[in-house]
């Protein structure tokens, strides 16, 4: 973890404005840098209670505070991100089903309208694709995204919802994946209405591309075996955005 040359590190104090606001968690910053804290790892014991006085902090905030950002927060996350992970290994009990959906939904759909369904798949991607750009760009990863840029990127992924709608209704061979993904569409404008991170906002993004790209291989040519790989990501991806705006 990097560590500034004068002050509690980066991440500290980026949390800490976070949680407490950005003047009391400047002001909290600056206490617990005198008193000798540089980083989440000198706050694995208690605080003196006078130093929360000074940051007129109750202890009780502070401790969900640690909840919520400190190690302890990370290792939860990565234990629930483990648990995910492990339904990957559970794709082969899928394979009866796959046989009977490809067979009844994909043989025997409208060609032209699954071109249709397609392209709108690719054009949800692409602005999916430009959006992360903008705020690569545009969004400092540790602060909230501005009020009149989240109504813009708002009306944009609403744009992808409605696309997305429409090729649910038409392609009801992934209709529960992208009923996931549709989800965490709206819980993301839901966040951008209220307040989210920079980086926040792109990791949320690049799962939403990444699922969306997997939709388009599910589609596309390739074997059976690789398709149930591929709905197996498309569901974990859906998971982690369902999971990230839960604790965003």
């Amino acid at each position: 973890m990097s560590r500034r040359s004068r002050g509690v590190s980066e991440y500290l104090e980026n949390s800490l404005k976070s949680y407490f606001g950005e003047k009391k968690g400047k002001e909290l910053a600056k206490i617990l840098y005198k008193t000798g804290v540089r980083c989440f790892d000198d706050l694995s014991t208690d605080i003196p209670e006078e130093v929360l006085q000074l940051a007129d902090v109750d202890k009780e905030s502070f401790r969900r505070f640690l909840e919520e950002y400190g190690p302890q927060a990370i290792v939860r996350l990565k234990e629930e991100l483990s648990l995910l992970a492990k339904r990957l290994s559970d794709a082969e009990y899928q394979l009866k089903w796959a046989k009977e959906k490809l067979t009844s939904e994909v043989m025997r759909k409208d060609p032209l309208e699954r071109r249709g369904a397609l392209r709108e798949l690719i054009l949800s991607a692409n602005i999916v694709g430009s959006l992360i750009e903008s705020v690569q760009l545009c969004c400092s990863p540790y602060d909230y995204v501005p009020r009149d840029r989240a109504r813009t990127y708002s009306e944009f992924l609403r744009e992808v919802l409605d696309k997305l709608l429409r090729v649910r209704k038409q392609l009801p061979e992934v209709s529960s994946e992208l009923e996931g993904l549709i989800g965490g569409i709206e819980k993301i404008i839901e966040l951008l209405e209220n307040e989210i991170t920079g980086e926040n906002l792109e990791v949320l993004l690049s799962y939403m591309l990444s699922a969306l790209s997997d939709i388009k291989r599910y589609l596309g040519e390739g074997s059976l075996d690789n398709k149930l790989i591929v709905l197996e990501n498309i569901r974990l991806k859906n998971k982690l955005i369902s999971l990230i705006c839960r604790i965003s």
